[in-house]
C-alpha cells in the first residue's frame, strides 16, 4: 500500500462547499497526509459549514501539519479555525 503526504487541488478548481465536505471523510481516513493545498478553489464565507467540518477533521488528524487556504475568501474567523486546528 502506498502512502502519500501531499493532497493538492488545482488552483482555480471550483471545489466549493460540496467538494470540501466530500473531501473530509477521505482526509480523515488517509492518516499519512501531512499537507493539504486547497489554494484558490472558490471557498467563501458562505461555505462556513464545510470549512468548519474541515477544521474539525484537521484537528483530529495525526499527521496534518500544513493547510494552504490562500486565495479563498473565507474570512479571518474561518481561516483562524483551520489554523488553530493544527495547534491542538
Amino acid at each position: 500500500m502506498q502512502h502519500f503526504t501531499l493532497l493538492t487541488f488545482v488552483q482555480g478548481n471550483a471545489l466549493g462547499e460540496e467538494g470540501l465536505s466530500n473531501l473530509c471523510p477521505g482526509l480523515a481516513a488517509c492518516t499519512s497526509v501531512e499537507e493539504v493545498n486547497i489554494r484558490a478553489v472558490g471557498l467563501t464565507e458562505q461555505h462556513q459549514e464545510a470549512v468548519r467540518l474541515f477544521a474539525d477533521v484537521a484537528s483530529c488528524h495525526p499527521a496534518l501539519q500544513i493547510i494552504n487556504l490562500d486565495g479563498n475568501l473565507i474570512g479571518e474567523l474561518l481561516c483562524s479555525m483551520c489554523t488553530m486546528s493544527l495547534l491542538c
